[in-house]
Formats: structure tokens, sequence, C-alpha cells
């Protein structure tokens, strides 16, 4: 097999990667913004509800002081919350 036989298929599969890593990293950006103003949504659902229940208060001022994980304790009792309302 020669190199000028290889040489489309090798271009080919180079352009595809290109475009498929600037579709992934254009798809992540999007993606993070929309679940970053979707966690910002809730999050004010949330607080807006611990006013008026006092074990969801609690809940918040638990996962308040919890730095790195604020997201991943946040959200899940959230949508448990929002589904049985």
């Amino acid at each position: 097999m020669c190199k000028s036989d290889q040489w489309p298929t090798e271009l080919a599969i180079s352009r595809y990667t290109e475009y498929a890593i600037s579709y992934s990293l254009s798809y992540s950006i999007l993606y993070r913004l929309v679940l970053s103003s979707e966690v910002f949504v809730l999050f004010l659902l949330f607080v807006f509800k611990a006013f008026f229940c006092r074990r969801l208060f609690f809940l918040f001022i638990h996962v308040r002081f919890i730095q790195n994980h604020v997201f991943v304790f946040l959200i899940e009792p959230l949508w448990q919350i929002l589904m049985y309302l």
C-alpha cells in the first residue's frame, strides 16, 4: 500500500476528529450554561420553599456549609421535593 492511498483516509479521520472535538466542546459549554441557569432557578425555588417548610430550611442550612459538593447535595433533594409537589 502506498502512502498516497492512506492519505485521504488519514485526512478524513483527522478532520472528523477535529470536528468531533470542536462539537463536543461547544456542546459542553452550552450544556454548562443551561445547567447553571437551571440549577440557579432550582436554588431559588429551594430557598423560597425553605421559608415555608422548617425541614427544608434545615436542609438548606446543612447544604450551605458543604462548599465542594453543594450542587450534588442540592439538586437531588430539590428534584425529589419538586416531584412530590
